[in-house]
């Protein structure tokens, strides 16, 4: 019974990592995507500079983004399951709400993580604010 809970923590975690990993609506999942030393390929075909290692770098810190959402909720789901079948365990219950809490305060350090990994990697490049966001170009 102690097996269940992780069972479908690792099926929910490998059917909602699927279209990251995949690459899903046509996105390429390598980190070379957008380094103009891969030359618009997934390996580099010339020498690479700090521009290249730039967004190999934000490519990497866009990936890892992409992954804390499914995890984050997979955790949310195991803490919502342990609290509904810990019947009238009150320790149980507060085991549950700690997973949550957890997971959600671990989320929150992703994003703030994420927000300040990106910001120092545009003041890398020079270039200040790009639109969109979330990507660098020298």
């Amino acid at each position: 019974m102690k097996s269940l809970p992780i069972i479908f923590i690792l099926l929910f975690l490998a059917v909602s990592l699927v279209p990251v990993v995949v690459g899903a609506q046509g996105t390429s999942t390598s980190i070379w995507t957008g380094a103009p030393c891969a030359g618009g390929g997934d390996t580099p075909t010339d020498k690479c500079g700090l521009c290249d290692a730039l967004i190999v770098a934000s490519n990497i810190v866009q990936f890892l983004f992409q992954v804390a959402f499914p995890l984050t909720v997979g955790f949310i789901v195991y803490g919502a399951i342990r609290m509904m079948v810990s019947g009238a365990s009150g320790e149980k219950i507060e085991e549950g709400k700690e997973i949550i809490k957890n997971a959600v305060l671990g989320l929150v350090i992703v994003l703030c993580s994420w927000l300040i990994v990106s910001e120092f990697l545009h003041l890398l490049s020079g270039n200040g604010v790009n639109i969109p966001w979330a990507t660098i170009t020298c």
